[in-house]
């Protein structure tokens, strides 16, 4: 009998998403699997305490306390669409100013749509989601298609695009992401070298990017 093991995500952060090519050949008792959530960050928190899946990517910016998390990153949030929707500024544009819009989305329960729509509600404003895909390339897709507009990460978006127009926003609305793992509980021997692997390389980063800051010269 093999044992199956999984760890679960969205999509691997974007710093993240080579490792899985880098993880150690498991036990021969022992099958990875790598799988994708079309629940989003709160079904994917479930089935790990369930025991469903060992370690998660999920985003971090509510965590119960039967959950262990480590902060892999957070972006600032930006608006996009194509320029007949959201017109193109180098000024960030307020989200009042963007209350009015079609939105694509993805479905509730997704780490990015509850800080969206956190944001939204703090500011005591209501949308319109008239899209709702479970996969974040198909939003990027229905974007260049002329759809509707979105807020989303912008290292989810194809550098080399020319089309779309990106915009910060006011006030500014931050996604924080992160590897979850149940809560005083070993990982498993498929699940532990992919989470070594993971921070590890983490960490590595934050010391690589600390000397890259301290290296620059002082402003004048």
């Amino acid at each position: 009998m093999r044992t199956k093991r999984s760890a679960s995500c969205n999509r691997l952060p974007w710093r993240h998403s080579g490792l899985t090519r880098r993880v150690p050949p498991a036990p021969p008792e022992v099958e990875i699997q790598l799988r994708p959530a079309v629940g989003g960050s709160a079904a994917i928190i479930d089935e790990l305490k369930r025991g469903i899946v060992d370690l998660a990517f999920v985003a971090i910016d509510e965590v119960s306390p039967d959950i262990e998390a480590e902060a892999l990153g957070s972006e600032a949030l930006v608006a996009v669409g194509r320029p007949e929707l959201l017109r193109r500024d180098d000024e960030a544009i307020a989200l009042s100013d963007l209350a009015d819009a079609e939105f694509i989305d993805v479905p509730v329960g997704w780490g990015i749509r509850t800080v969206v729509d956190r944001a939204f509600a703090q500011s005591g404003l209501e949308r319109r989601v008239t899209v709702e895909v479970a996969d974040m390339g198909t939003v990027v897709g229905l974007l260049s298609a002329g759809l509707g507009i979105a807020i989303v990460p912008p290292s989810f978006l194809p550098a080399d695009d020319r089309e779309l127009v990106t915009r910060s926003l006011a006030p500014e609305v931050r996604w924080s992401f992160g590897i979850i793992t149940p809560a005083g509980k070993s990982l498993t021997a498929a699940a532990r070298p992919l989470a070594e692997l993971v921070l590890a390389s983490n960490r590595t980063r934050a010391v690589s990017d600390s000397s890259r800051h301290h290296l620059l010269p002082h402003p004048d």
